[in-house]
């Protein structure tokens, strides 16, 4: 296990910690609280498209950067530092992970560059969060792809684009 950062490493938390900073400023987050969607739509344009921070953990492949656990832990800290107000863990860490470990290679194809560089935000919509082997059991779909059921808790629903659907 690592415990110390590397060089480039260190290099990459300095850049994400000044671009939060700037961005993700105390007042900021409390006028965000307000709104209707709870985040910004320009930082979240300057994160993804300028940083490229959406895709820093996806394979390159599908348009990430492939770097691993270490910077997508380095991204977390400093967005909570500064209580960031936006669809990140959701879109790029909950859809993104999920779609990479288990979608057909044409939706790999489709939708992870498109999470990677956020041009969509994305969420991942789980049925049972108590009861993880019991998740997609509360949702079903049927042979025409219509959906029954609920799900208690949508993480940023009300900002995600595209749901992804465990059923």
């Amino acid at each position: 296990m690592q415990t110390v950062l590397s060089d480039d490493q260190v290099q990459f938390k300095h850049v994400v910690h000044r671009f939060f900073d700037t961005h993700s400023t105390t007042t900021a987050v409390r006028a965000l609280a307000e709104t209707e969607t709870g985040f910004d739509p320009l930082v979240w344009s300057q994160l993804s498209e300028t940083l490229g921070l959406t895709g820093t953990h996806l394979p390159e492949q599908y348009g990430g950067h492939g770097f691993g656990p270490v910077e997508l832990g380095i991204i977390q800290e400093e967005m909570g530092r500064t209580l960031y107000c936006g669809p990140f863990f959701s879109s790029a860490v909950m859809a993104g992970y999920a779609l990479e470990r288990f979608a057909d290679e044409a939706a790999k194809t489709e939708r992870l560059p498109q999470i990677a560089d956020g041009s969509i935000r994305a969420t991942l919509v789980l049925d049972d969060l108590n009861h993880p082997s019991q998740v997609g059991r509360l949702i079903a779909a049927n042979q025409a792809g219509a959906l029954t059921g609920s799900a208690p808790i949508v993480l940023d629903g009300c900002s995600a684009e595209v749901f992804f659907i465990v059923a």
